[in-house]
């Protein structure tokens, strides 16, 4: 149940009009401001979605909004397969997506959509899971990095997954490692994400050169050759 709670958590908008950091200073009191208004959004909907649980119609529409979502990451998944936004490199795939904004069959991925997997890590990583389950057949066992800007704290959220192991392989994810060396060497403001280290928010100016430098890493088990 608190599974249910935390995926209606991730898509329901609750908040207060103060809350609301729209508008907010790009400097960076505004900045701070504004990731203290979506932790406070993120609190909010999470107990709102919890207690959906017991309520028939507001469990009704977290079930209409996930399929929504559901519905968004295909037609995201495949837009950025068909424009060919995934580049492979020696130790891994990496996709930098600003915007989408090609028409598909069900209409184009809208920017006010897109920002959804910049703000949410399981949503990212639900986009990232989706990418490499569909390129399995070309390369299965290099990894992926997905970045996603969100343009309301000019830093992309950035993932590294690793392909999917086979039956009884257990393997840890190296890349949460990986970018703490990165940002360390670079010196950037990077901010881990508390619960993963796979995850990360790199500021917009410094992403090329986290990439550049990430590029040199080895990957765990998935990259035998030295750095």
């Amino acid at each position: 149940m608190a599974a249910v709670g935390l995926r209606m958590g991730d898509l329901v908008w609750v908040g207060d009009a103060d809350d609301d950091p729209g508008g907010a200073e790009d400097d960076e009191e505004g900045k701070a401001r504004r990731a203290k208004a979506k932790e406070r959004r993120w609190v909010k909907n999470f107990y709102a979605a919890y207690d959906a649980l017991e309520n028939f119609d507001w469990l009704q529409h977290g079930i209409h909004l996930s399929k929504t979502f559901q519905s968004l990451l295909v037609k995201a998944g495949v837009e950025i397969l068909e424009k060919n936004k995934i580049v492979n490199m020696k130790r891994f795939r990496f996709a930098v997506i600003n915007r989408l904004s090609q028409a598909g069959a069900d209409g184009p991925v809208r920017d006010t959509e897109i920002t959804v997997f910049a703000r949410s890590v399981a949503h990212i990583q639900r986009l990232a899971s989706f990418l490499m389950s569909a390129r399995r057949e070309y390369k299965t066992d290099v990894p992926l990095v997905v970045a996603m800007l969100d343009e309301e704290t000019d830093m992309y959220l950035v993932v590294g997954m690793l392909p999917l192991s086979r039956c009884g392989e257990i393997h840890k994810n190296a890349f949460g490692v990986r970018f703490r060396e990165v940002a360390l060497e670079l010196n950037v403001q990077t901010q881990l994400h508390l619960f993963d280290s796979s995850v990360i928010k790199v500021p917009r100016e410094d992403l090329k050169d986290f990439l550049d430098r990430l590029k040199r890493k080895r990957i765990g088990v998935y990259d035998d050759d030295d750095e």
